[in-house]
């Protein structure tokens, strides 16, 4: 009996492997490092603040990962956002 290539492999064959049961692991995503930059005026004195602020997310990131559905995912744009505001 000779062995099979991969590109040998029957469609059912590749159909059962599959079907092994996959858990996930927690997922953390997020954006590092973005900049804020404050001037606070009063009078003829300007008080600078400048942050570095990095945003770590996490949560059920199954189907992002399984389906490609990014509909639980915040973009790195509204990360941005949330920290401007």
């Amino acid at each position: 009996m000779s062995e099979k290539t991969a590109s040998e492999e029957t469609a059912s064959e590749k159909t059962a492997a599959a079907e092994v049961d996959i858990v996930l692991g927690p997922t953390r995503y997020g954006k590092a490092e973005v900049r804020v930059v404050h001037v606070a005026k009063s009078g003829g004195t300007h008080t600078i603040r400048d942050l570095n602020v990095s945003i770590a997310l996490s949560g059920d990131q199954q189907d992002t990962h399984l389906t490609g559905d990014n509909a639980k995912v915040l973009t790195t744009d509204a990360q941005k956002n949330a920290v401007f505001a």
